[in-house]
């Protein structure tokens, strides 16, 4: 139905509610981070006998100390409303798990034979129904509807530790700002905080001294009583020991051990224990005393399941008496190794689940603090926004006590005067001005400081809720991803088959074939007239320059002849008539070669006109064939990428169905190994029935004997042969009870 969507929304809500805590706790922490920087101001200047200096820090650090109240104040309601969000989602997990069991197990088996083709027989006995139905449901079926529940165990268990981890990230440490206080206040004399507001900060300092000498014997006198001599649920981590005999002591007192098995003695399964040991005692733990309710109460085969469980057994101790962590790997557990440090777990186990019975709802507060250990002392200095809370309502009082008792100091020294009193008084006045002067940069500089943050915290809200809106954005595609996948699927097959035909349609088609070959045509012919175009333009060049050399000689003739016609005329040369009528036969000559060659020329010009024209029209034509060709191939382009993005589709979804198949036999395996392992615990148990049956008979034979040797002569001593039966049926009462083998130790490293 709508549950996995309202899970989602609730996981989204609760992880945006987780991010706002932490941006919150960041502002505590700077606050925080001012507060102490003051708080030192102030012990300082006192340790100093510098009273302005330390009347300067205490009324700086009162000032802080409003602001650090009101930030944890809102980091307190932050996270009463996180843990609302986380432990409701944890709530319906619970309740649809429970309503799985109850009604959606049963309901989804019978769809499952339904599915196989088994119909219900009401009027059938129960026995024969149950065994039909284990004929006809496969094994793997059972095992899938198993792990659903398993799964929304798993969920649950997350969403309470998620609700821890809330409860972590808004905890505060406050333990070095009491130790200062409590320094400052023993330097002003008559400033001593009150005895329940002094046991808060001490407590929270980790201090079992006071600062004073006359008080110091106090607590020295207070001696706590040995563990021996109190109840288990005052005990504390450092009380424990890792013996056996302390942990079947601590066990014993909340659990029978006795009937986990009758094999191996208590004192045997400590010696080592096996893996199922420690989750078989913390269900039994969980039922005597309300511990570990979110334990899974199945013990799971593969190992990282394994692991989970002793890991969460751990880390709930570890929450429940307040330690950062226990000493204690889970896989040391699963190869028999580190064995104290598992004895130990156990102990603490017992601590713990004796502190949640007698405190239910109880956390890491459940013991008295003067009563915690050293290992615990170093970590308490971290606390839970309520507590830090209460610890700066403690500080405050004490800094307004140490205010009041400065007023009064300063008050009598001014009464004391000294030999010029107005002096005194005008470097007070000027120490005032200075310390005033920079008491108002000083406020500037951390005002301006706190507008950067603030909007810098907007920026970074503004930018989660947009990021926030993008997830759930991608979540819900990412719900109709399958859908979407088989349609991508159906696309892809009708594009593959259009694009196939498109690609047999191009290959056959002969009108590109014959465009093809028409470009190729025109490209040779205007390659042969290109050719025959140069040979013209060579020869056109020759008979230029011939030309130019004819009118060159023509010119030289003219001149000559002018010359002769001169001289001819002067009378000077008249011999040379001959020479001049041969000069005038060779000019007509060349000018009729002259004449010949312009018309040649003219007529080659026409010529190369014409084939201009043609050229110019066959590139035209070339041009347009071009065209059609770049077109062909920008269509084929596109053929060819639709074709490759569709192969790259398909093998994407190749591989994914490749994987998919990789894990449902990784999958289908384990479950035919697990089937395999039940066939052969089922064969084993038939076996050790054969072998009870025979040792029945056996034992029935034996005192058949017994019976008629006993009428007999020589009865007396036929009572020897039954002195060892009670042993079978000692194994026969055995047979109910739990077994622990070596061999479920992983081979060490």
């Amino acid at each position: 139905g709508d549950a996995p969507r309202q899970w989602l929304k609730a996981c989204g809500a609760i992880t945006q509610a987780a991010s706002a805590l932490k941006q919150q706790h960041t502002t505590a922490l700077v606050f925080h981070g001012a507060f102490s920087e003051d708080l030192k101001l102030w012990v300082d200047g006192e340790e100093a006998h510098d009273h302005v200096m330390a009347r300067t820090g205490a009324r700086r650090a009162a000032a802080k100390l409003e602001k650090l109240q009101r930030e944890c104040s809102n980091l307190r309601g932050m996270e009463t409303q996180s843990q609302d969000k986380a432990n409701e989602f944890a709530l319906a997990v619970g309740q649809a798990r429970q309503e799985f069991l109850t009604q959606g197990m049963q309901a989804l088996l019978n769809e499952l034979k339904e599915e196989e083709g088994v119909e219900a027989n009401a009027g059938a006995p129960k026995d024969s129904a149950e065994e039909q139905a284990e004929k006809v449901v496969p094994p793997l079926y059972e095992l899938m509807v198993e792990d659903i529940s398993k799964i929304l165990q798993l969920v649950e268990q997350q969403a309470t530790g998620r609700g821890s981890e809330l409860s972590s990230v808004a905890s505060l440490e406050i333990g070095s700002a009491a130790e200062l206080v409590l320094r400052g206040a023993a330097n002003v004399p008559g400033a001593e905080p009150a005895a329940a507001d002094d046991a808060v900060l001490r407590s929270l300092a980790g201090s079992g001294t006071p600062a004073t000498p006359a008080a110091a014997a106090a607590p020295a006198a207070e001696a706590r009583p040995p563990r021996e001599q109190r109840p288990l649920h005052e005990w504390t981590a450092e009380d424990v020991d890792e013996t056996v005999e302390g942990a079947e002591a601590l066990l014993m007192q909340l659990i029978p051990l006795d009937g986990l098995n009758k094999k191996r003695t208590p004192q045997e399964l400590l010696a080592r224990p096996p893996p199922k040991f420690v989750h078989d005692v913390g269900l039994l733990i969980a039922q005597a005393t309300g511990f570990l309710q979110t334990l899974s109460e199945e013990w799971p085969e593969p190992r990282e399941g394994k692991i989970d469980i002793l890991q969460h057994i751990a880390d709930q101790v570890a929450a429940t008496l307040g330690l950062r962590s226990v000493d204690f790997d889970p896989a040391d557990v699963l190869k028999g190794k580190e064995v104290p440090k598992t004895v130990k777990l156990l102990q603490l186990l017992a601590v713990a689940a004796a502190r949640h019975k007698h405190q239910p709802g109880g956390t890491a507060a459940g013991g008295a603090l003067p009563q915690a250990s050293p290992q615990e002392k170093q970590g308490q200095g971290v606390r839970s926004a309520t507590e830090v809370l209460a610890a700066l309502e403690a500080i405050t009082r004490c800094i307004q006590s140490v205010m009041e008792r400065q007023a009064a100091r300063g008050d009598t020294q001014e009464r004391g005067g000294s030999a010029s009193p107005t002096r005194e008084l005008e470097n007070g006045y000027r120490d005032l001005q200075e310390k005033l002067e920079e008491e108002r940069q000083l406020r500037q500089r951390h005002e301006a400081k706190l507008g950067e943050l603030s909007q810098q915290v907007l920026q970074e809200r503004a930018a989660l809720q947009e990021r926030t809106a993008q997830l759930d954005d991608r979540q819900r595609a990412a719900a109709d991803a399958e859908g979407r996948v088989a349609e991508l699927r159906r696309q892809v097959e009708t594009l593959r088959a259009g694009l196939l035909a498109r690609a047999e349609k191009a290959e056959a088609n002969s009108e590109v074939g014959r465009l093809r070959a028409e470009v190729e045509k025109v490209a040779d012919d205007s390659t042969g007239k290109g050719n025959d175009k140069a040979k013209i333009q060579l020869e056109v060049k020759r008979l230029q320059q011939q030309q130019l050399e004819i009118e060159k000689n023509r010119e030289t003739m003219e001149v000559e002849i002018k010359r002769m016609k001169l001289r001819q005329a002067e009378g000077i040369d008249s011999p040379l008539s001959e020479e001049i009528v041969l000069l005038q036969a060779e000019k007509q000559k060349w000018d009729v070669k002259v004449q010949s060659e312009e018309e040649r020329m003219r007529v080659i010009s026409s010529a190369e006109d014409g084939e201009r024209g043609k050229e110019t029209r066959l590139i035209e034509e070339k041009k347009l064939q071009m065209t059609k060709n770049d077109d062909v191939q920008d269509q084929l382009q596109v053929i060819i990428e639709e074709r490759d993005g569709l192969r790259d589709g398909m093998d994407m979804l190749w591989r994914e169905k490749a994987r998919a198949d990789e894990d449902l036999d990784n999958v289908s395996q384990g479950y035919t190994h697990l089937s395999d392992r039940v066939f052969e615990k089922i064969e084993e148990k038939r076996e050790l029935e054969e072998k009870l049956d025979q040792y029945n008979n056996l034992l029935k034979m034996l005192q058949d004997n017994f019976e008629k040797n006993r009428y007999s002569p020589g009865g007396q001593g036929g009572a020897s042969p039954t002195a060892k039966a009670p042993p079978a049926a000692e194994k026969a009462e055995d047979a109910g009870s739990s077994h622990y083998s070596d061999e479920e130790f992983e081979e060490p490293d």
